[in-house]
């Protein structure tokens, strides 16, 4: 079968985990955000931040050696083999690492608005090491094409954690509850996960994952510029900034920064770039590899941005004139209404973010640009800590646009001496128009409206018809990239899409 073959079978289980996990997933946080209190639900999302960041400190770049170097294995038993050595020891030394967290908690518990939380962090750290291994596990099926068993896979873990708060809140239980029904969520998705892996793809043995597994200097160095590049990432992302605020604030303060950018992850399913990432950078480095034509990158990075664009245009164009509305109806919460602003300024943020400015990189096998730029970390920190300080939640997120801003910046530059690559400046720009025309006109309704639940669903109907009408006269692609772009999808879905595009 051939790689667009694959790919046209892919997009539609692409779309459907994202709007799986946009719904279910956002359907279980705000129930859970309107019964825990502001202390508890600040506490979880500490919790909860453990995952990527343990995650991404013991990868040692193997997150993105499996992108780059796994589609070219063409034989299953050789691909098994890579992701169990590589599974099975990141899961020996997290289990390690959750151990000495474990029997040093005394230590660090109150610095990070912990305290009284012992038995709630232990009991996390089964969700934190199996988390180490689904996360390779998942990452590997999706890059080999297999959006079908991750689609499968998801609609029982996710299901299985909306029951666990449902069930909890119908019986008035307390945190612990939840906590421990979300460490059984996560040990079904692993054995489901690892049931099907075998199957497709075999078991090498323990012997054969516990001896040291032979890497190409080529291999070697990519992965090694990749993990120090991610590592420094960390600092410009939002996992580490709930840690910042925690200590130099409050409890209340890493609640809404939670909420805030909780709400932008599952928002951040629907990017194009990032729902069909395993398909379009699979697709992108196998061709490249093979024809090595600068073109080929332009084309899919003027396709990736574009599409992004309209994403991001389109959730600061209803979200800025209608967010303190969607919030108050969504989570009922007083405080939750202080998530408003630090959502505008990601919204922004995102904009900076989803410019796939790093699969170039990648693409022409340069992680270390992505390294260099790394030095507006310094920025996040240096701005960060005395915003977090003076202003929490809102300072954080500024801090963090700043630097993101800060960084796409650099890369872009340093691409350019490899690469003439072509930044879409009058695409962008139609973007904004679009997006500046629907929020005055949604201001407009608002004024006039009263407030009514009815009326926000139907506002926010408006708004994304009304977008949508004026992309397609403003349109943000080429006819050239329309084409390419319909070419990719499955044939049921290019007549409805092309209406749109």
């Amino acid at each position: 079968m051939s790689i667009k073959t694959r790919t046209k079978s892919a997009i539609p289980y692409s779309v459907a985990i994202s709007v799986l996990n946009v719904l279910v997933a956002l359907f279980g946080m705000i129930l859970l955000v309107r019964y825990l209190p502001p202390i508890e639900y600040g506490a979880y999302a500490i919790l909860n931040g453990m995952v990527p960041m343990l995650n991404l400190f013991i990868s040692f770049g193997y997150d993105q050696y499996l992108f780059r170097y796994i589609p070219s294995l063409e034989d299953n038993k050789q691909v098994g083999y890579v992701v169990w050595h590589i599974v099975g020891r990141r899961v020996v030394i997290a289990t390690a690492i959750t151990l000495l967290l474990i029997l040093t908690f005394n230590y660090f518990d109150d610095s990070i608005g912990l305290n009284g939380f012992f038995l709630h962090f232990a009991i996390f750290q089964i969700i934190v090491v199996l988390s180490i291994g689904n996360t390779i596990l998942k990452q590997a099926f999706l890059i080999r094409l297999s959006q079908d068993i991750v689609f499968g896979t998801n609609v029982v873990y996710e299901l299985s954690r909306v029951a666990v708060v449902v069930v909890g809140i119908n019986q008035q239980e307390e945190f612990l509850f939840f906590i421990i029904g979300f460490a059984a969520c996560e040990t079904l998705f692993t054995v489901l996960s690892s049931f099907f892996f075998v199957r497709n793809y075999g078991f090498p043995g323990l012997k054969r994952i516990i001896r040291k597994r032979e890497e190409t200097p080529d291999e070697k160095a990519y992965r090694k510029a990749s993990y120090i590049d991610k590592l420094g990432g960390s600092f410009l992302g939002t996992d580490i900034d709930r840690y910042i605020l925690a200590y130099f604030s409050n409890n209340v303060q890493v609640a809404i920064y939670a909420i805030s950018t909780r709400i932008l992850t599952k928002f951040l399913k629907f990017y194009p770039h990032l729902m069909f990432k395993h398909i379009f950078e699979v697709a992108l480095y196998t061709k490249f590899d093979a024809s090595q034509r600068d073109s080929d990158i332009n084309r899919s990075f003027s396709i990736i941005y574009n599409a992004n664009n309209i994403v991001s245009f389109l959730a600061i164009a209803i979200f800025v004139p209608l967010g303190r509305e969607m919030l108050d109806f969504a989570l009922k919460q007083e405080y939750t209404q202080q998530a408003y602003l630090p959502i505008c300024i990601f919204l922004v943020f995102l904009i900076f973010n989803s410019i796939p400015l790093g699969m170039v990189a990648k693409t022409i096998k340069k992680p270390k640009i992505l390294l260099i730029a790394r030095l507006s970390t310094v920025v996040n920190l240096g701005v960060g800590i005395p915003m977090a300080y003076q202003f929490g939640a809102v300072g954080m997120a500024l801090a963090t646009t700043l630097s993101q801003f800060l960084q796409k910046v650099i890369i872009y530059f340093l691409l350019k001496k490899h690469i003439d690559l072509k930044l879409q400046g009058i695409a962008t720009l139609k973007s904004v128009v679009n997006c500046v025309v629907t929020i005055g006109i949604l201001y407009l309704i608002d004024q006039y409206t009263p407030t009514y639940t009815w009326l926000l669903f139907l506002k926010i109907a408006v708004g994304l018809g009304l977008y949508l009408l004026l992309m397609k006269f403003n349109s943000v692609f080429s006819a050239e990239d329309k084409e390419r772009l319909l070419t990719l999808l499955p044939k049921k879905l290019q007549k409805p899409a092309g209406y749109v595009l």
